[in-house]
């Protein structure tokens, strides 16, 4: 049995076959159960393969990740048995019983998939056990066509779907099987966007931006009378009402899930810096404003490991390098501030530790 494992696994990497064949024990261990002296180590018959798995390009895979993902695969092939269909989101998590909330779990992980596979870190074997699930080669041709909309702004956005409706009659996009890439795209993006204009999340240029589509103010208007009260706070109102918030609740972010209309208003204003973060588009004096509200760098940080683009990640690793190189291969830490440098330092401090944590979930 351990033959044909060892023989599946070469058949996926070569280099572990190399490895194998050069006995590089940072590879494999060779260990036999039955006795703990050197004579059985050296000649032992288990092969201990789990510390390390490397893919046929080379890239690190820790075993007990990769097991991780393929029992939740394991999880959704069952669910798509179970039930026939994958599954579905729902939008409100209240009052959900055991199998709803397993649905929502199962859905949540998905929609991290995706964002994986169209930022390009989902490896070769991963695509492979996630095609092989029942009714997801087609959404993950879905999810594969949504690669060329990562990473655009709210205005390439905007001019994308300005196009769009000059080029179809003035006529708004709405989802059919049959459609083009763009169409399909647009039309779930319009559903995030009305969502945002009805819970107040969207700012004044970004209103402004879509308002200048064809079609769109009247669309705006029909969002409107669903009786959402908008709510837009300017930048340095929003940063210093959410200061004096965080200053007396326990330096706690408000919550959209909350009856009370402040911290509502609040929590919109914060998802609106969120989204405009992530994009890019807030200017040096902005992103200083954000920062001096307590407990804001983490959140700026988590959002940026989480939502951030691969250009942003590689200034971040780059940072780091030189930080690293300027103080004799120490890495920078939350207890130990360098003078001369304290706050670069507690900020790479708390990404490093915010980067570990999601590499252990």
């Amino acid at each position: 049995e351990m033959r044909s494992l060892v023989l599946s696994l070469t058949d996926i990497s070569s280099r572990l076959k190399e490895r194998i064949e050069q006995q590089d024990k940072d590879w494999l261990q060779i260990v036999d159960l039955r006795d703990t002296s050197d004579e059985a180590t050296r000649s032992g018959s288990l092969l201990n393969l789990s510390s390390q798995l490397f893919d046929r390009f080379g890239q690190y895979v820790g075993g007990n990740s990769l097991h991780k993902f393929r029992l939740k695969v394991e999880q959704l092939e069952q669910w798509v048995a179970d039930h026939g269909k994958l599954p579905s989101w729902r939008r409100s998590r209240l009052s959900l019983n055991v199998t709803q909330k397993h649905e929502q779990e199962l859905r949540d992980w998905m929609r991290r998939c995706r964002s994986r596979l169209q930022q390009g870190q989902l490896d070769d074997v991963m695509i492979r056990m996630l095609r092989a699930v029942p009714l997801m080669a087609d959404r993950m041709t879905q999810w594969e066509e949504g690669k060329s909309y990562h990473g655009m702004t709210w205005q390439d956005k905007c001019a994308l779907l300005g196009q769009w409706v000059r080029a179809h009659n003035g006529k708004l996009p709405q989802f059919a099987a049959d459609g083009d890439s763009d169409e399909r795209y647009l039309s779930f993006w319009l559903q995030a966007v009305s969502a945002r204009f009805r819970d107040g999340t969207m700012s004044e240029m970004e209103l402004a931006q879509l308002q200048s589509v064809p079609g769109m103010s009247k669309k705006l208007k029909k969002w409107g009378k669903s009786g959402a009260t908008r709510i837009v706070l300017h930048w340095d109102d929003g940063c210093d009402a959410l200061c004096q918030w965080a200053k007396t609740h326990e330096q706690r972010m408000p919550k959209l899930s909350s009856g009370n209309a402040q911290e509502k208003c609040l929590a919109a204003w914060l998802k609106q810096a969120r989204q405009r973060f992530i994009e890019g588009n807030l200017s040096r004096a902005e992103l200083s404003k954000l920062r001096s509200i307590p407990t804001m760098l983490k959140n700026m940080l988590w959002w940026e490991v989480r939502w951030g683009s691969e250009a942003r990640w590689l200034e971040r690793c780059s940072k780091l390098r030189r930080w690293v190189s300027e103080h004799d291969a120490a890495f920078p830490t939350k207890d130990r501030l360098v003078e001369d440098n304290s706050e670069l330092e507690e900020e790479l401090a708390v990404w490093l530790d915010i980067v570990k944590y999601k590499q252990k979930r």
